[in-house]
């Protein structure tokens, strides 16, 4: 498998990056990204520890299986999951499975030699509590099997002094545990062990005593430090496939080269997992002979065959040499080039961009993702070209437009330029165009689809300003407003003045929507301090903009009203007065944001008036963070004194005081980025919201506005101990017997409760025999406030509210 990249670090366009974007974490048939091994099956959430049943002690019907402890940050919805793998081919498909044990915050699972399952228990939350359980638990009868009970013993009692015949016998025991200690012990007895080894290899009636006389000698080989693998060879061909696999398996762990042409042969076995432990053996050994034969296996390949595919990549990127997998790119079959692809990614060669004229475009793609994910830098200029001559393909333009901006010359900003103009993609795309432009002068230094951390330097953006002014020209263009947008943001941040002869026309034109012109408004106003832009227009900004004021179209005024401070801070009162008195809600909203921004006694004579109107009840509740965001601004006593008793009765409330403001007017889908994408909140790690996405940790905020007022949301999270929803807060029952309980309580009347505990047993306790009862924690964080601003939170809440 090739390095994994942190796609955890993007937001936008897509969270998460190509890891959700192109489905990599999807089995098959969703996944098709040919470098990775696809998973068998999306099974867990919080996979923190596995195990698998060892053969003793645990009843028949697990036999076979693994456990893995799934910890999801609360004891209600996570636990330990059992399952079995079926065979499939060269691999397995998840069979029969089920929650084993649930509702306990397991971090890990272990089987013991006494034949019981252990699980470690977190306790609840995410942060370290300073506590932890271990539970234990069997089965009385499978504890006690003859089996069970022998493994236990022998165990205990060790293997080094035991007679080799002895550990012969253990080579075929049921507890996989006591054969593998077997093995050990009969490695360690060195060259005297050999024969023994090599006779149960080749004769022994148990499949799994062979299979650990081979992985013996194997280990007797390498402790060696020089291989005969003279006695491995002739079970290659044995009439068990299995042993067949499991030879193939050491001989490459071996780097035995002597066995290559016996191992060539096993790739035409009629086992898949022979094919597969071959071919390994092959990519490991790395024998040149093995190209034609190894084609011939990539050519045999479906495209379900997921394992042998990438075995079969994995053995060219080793026994070819570049120059002989970049001449499959005229090979008749998909297979067999999207293999080669794929072992040129493995050795980052820069023949890979061969592949980017493929008439397939499932090959184009793994090629374009080949040379921009690993990164292969000689390949970056012909991937760059595909901006201009490849069709709305999302993932692969996606490499060739941050190709071109990472390459970073005048030409590769031409092209983008040119693709931002084309009405033939997506209007996505061509975004992503515009917004590399804007970034030209100063890029991030993580990368924007895969998420790694690739800086590059400041770099030279003179041109860039004059690339973009053709854009304007291009029809399409003002009939997508948020791509008019990004031009325009384009134009400010490569301060391209000459951008001002276009948006004078914008912002006069009333035909155009509201939101384009306001962008406009604002991109004019950045734009004024340019050195060279025209004296003609410069005098003509503070008249534009106030006139724009008092525009019949609202996002016009609220936007002319915002800016006005900048450019004419005289008019600003008086207008912000009229909005105060007649305007929509984001106009108000503008005209306080403008008195905070104008230093002046006026200015702050019309912010004490409202507050005083606050104060009265008389101010509207969605502009309360508005308006004590611009009297905070101006820190002057008449304003400070409001402030200040505005504060005080909030003060029996600390932790939500200063979020009191923040209960009305946010705007909800500002608010779902935060919920969906702010890192140091991880709301969707633990909730679930819209079609079911999100975490099983917390409760499921699905109608969350149906049942809860926004001061109880602004309590969840401000003080999220206080009242945790029903289902999700431990209880601890301390006993007049000086035993104690701890869990959910289901029900409770006058003489009983019933608690439900973390094993998912239900108790019946009598009230009279309960001494004290004292609340758990939720698992919640407890300090979310420190990562969020006031207006962030204004429209958090805001979005939970529309739930």
């Amino acid at each position: 498998m090739t390095k994994a990249h942190p796609p955890q670090w993007i937001n936008e366009p897509d969270v998460r990056g190509p890891w959700n974007d192109e489905k990599q974490w999807h089995p098959y048939p969703d996944n098709q990204v040919a470098a990775i091994l696809p998973p068998i099956a999306n099974f867990a959430d919080g996979p923190s520890g596995i195990t698998i049943d060892p053969g003793t002690g645990m009843p028949v019907k697990y036999a076979g299986w693994l456990f893995l402890a799934d910890f999801r940050g609360g004891a209600k919805g996570s636990g330990v999951r059992g399952f079995k793998l079926e065979p499939k081919g060269a691999g397995f498909t998840l069979g029969e499975n089920e929650k084993t044990w649930w509702d306990v915050l397991a971090t890990d699972v272990e089987m013991g030699s006494d034949g019981a399952m252990y699980v470690l228990d977190w306790t609840e939350g995410w942060n370290q509590t300073g506590k932890g359980r271990i539970y234990r638990a069997s089965d009385p009868a499978s504890r006690n099997s003859a089996a069970a009970l022998e493994a236990k013993r022998l165990l205990a009692a060790g293997f080094d002094k035991r007679s080799e015949s002895d550990l012969e016998k253990l080579l075929a025991h049921a507890d996989q545990r006591v054969r593998q200690e077997a093995q050990f012990a009969l490695v360690r007895k060195g060259d005297s062990a050999q024969p023994l080894l090599e006779r149960v290899a080749k004769a022994s009636p148990s499949r799994l005593a062979r299979v650990h006389a081979i992985w013996g000698l194997g280990m007797l080989c390498r402790a060696r430090g020089h291989y005969d693998i003279r006695p491995l060879v002739p079970l290659l061909v044995d009439r068990d496939e299995e042993i067949r696999a499991q030879t193939a398996r050491v001989l490459g762990d071996l780097r035995g080269d002597k066995a290559g042409e016996a191992l060539v042969g096993l790739l035409k076995d009629p086992a898949a997992r022979v094919r597969m432990y071959a071919s390994i053996a092959l990519s490991r050994i790395g024998m040149e002979p093995a190209g034609p034969a190894l084609i011939e296996f990539a050519a045999a390949t479906k495209p379900e065959d997921t394992v042998l595919r990438h075995c079969a990549s994995l053995a060219m990127s080793t026994c070819m040499k570049s120059a002989e997998l970049s001449a499959l790119a005229t090979h008749v079959s998909p297979a067999v080039r999207l293999a080669a692809v794929v072992a040129l990614r493995r050795v980052a060669s820069d023949e890979v961009q061969r592949f980017l004229k493929d008439s397939d475009a499932a090959i184009v793609l793994e090629a374009a993702r080949a040379i921009f994910d690993v990164p292969i830098a000689g390949g970056m200029e012909a991937l760059a070209k595909l901006a201009t001559e490849r069709g709305d393909e999302y993932a692969l333009q996606r490499r060739a437009i941050n190709a071109n901006f990472r390459l970073g010359t005048r030409a590769n900003a031409a092209r983008l330029a040119q693709f931002a103009a084309r009405d033939d993609v997506s209007v996505k795309l061509r975004r992503e165009a515009l917004l590399r432009l804007a970034q030209w002068a100063k890029p991030s230094n993580r990368d924007s689809v895969v998420g790694a951390w690739r800086p590059l330097a400041a770099r030279d953006a003179s041109f860039v300003g004059e690339l973009l002014l053709p854009i304007a020209r291009a029809p399409a263009l003002l009939k997508e407003t948020e791509l008019a947008k990004d031009w325009i943001q384009a134009c400010v941040d490569n301060h391209a003045s000459a951008a001002v002869e276009v948006l004078v026309p914008w912002i006069k034109d009333e035909s155009l929507p509201g939101p384009l012109r306001a962008s406009a408004i604002r991109g004019f106003v950045k734009l004024m301090d340019s050195p060279d832009l025209p004296p003609a227009l410069h005098s003509t900004i503070g008249t534009l903009v106030t006139a724009m004021a008092t525009s019949a179209n609202h996002d016009v005024r609220a936007a002319a009203m915002r800016e006005l401070p900048k450019v004419a801070p005289d008019e600003a009162v008086e207008l912000a007065h009229v909005l105060l008195r007649d305007g929509e809600l984001r106009e108000r909203r503008a005209a306080l944001h403008a008195l905070g921004e104008i230093d002046s006694p006026e200015a702050v004579d019309a912010l004490a008036a409202e507050l005083d109107r606050q104060a009265a009840g008389l101010f509207a509740p969605e502009l309360a963070l508005d308006l004590v965001l611009a009297a905070e601004a101006h820190k002057t006593a008449k304003l400070d004194k409001r402030l200040a008793a505005l504060r005080a009765p909030r003060s029996v409330e600390p932790a939500m005081a200063p979020y009191i403001d923040s209960l009305y007017g946010g705007d909800a889908e500002r608010g779902r980025k935060l919920f969906r994408e702010k890192s140091e909140l991880a709301c969707l790690r633990c909730h679930k919201i819209e079609k079911g996405e999100g975490g099983d940790v917390g409760p499921d905020l699905r109608g969350l506005s149906s049942r809860a007022m926004r001061a109880q949301m602004l309590e969840s999270i401000a003080e999220p101990n206080r009242s945790i929803a029903q289902g999700f807060r431990n209880t601890i029952l301390f006993m007049k017997d000086e035993t104690h309980l701890e869990g959910r309580i289901v029900s409770e009347d006058a003489t009983k409760l019933t608690l439900i505990d973390g094993q998912a047993k239900l108790h019946e306790v009598p009230l009279n025999e309960i001494d004290e009862r004292r609340q758990g924690q939720s698992a919640m964080l407890a300090d979310l406030t420190k990562n969020i601003s006031r207006e962030e939170m204004r429209d958090l809440i805001e979005f939970l509210s529309r739930l």
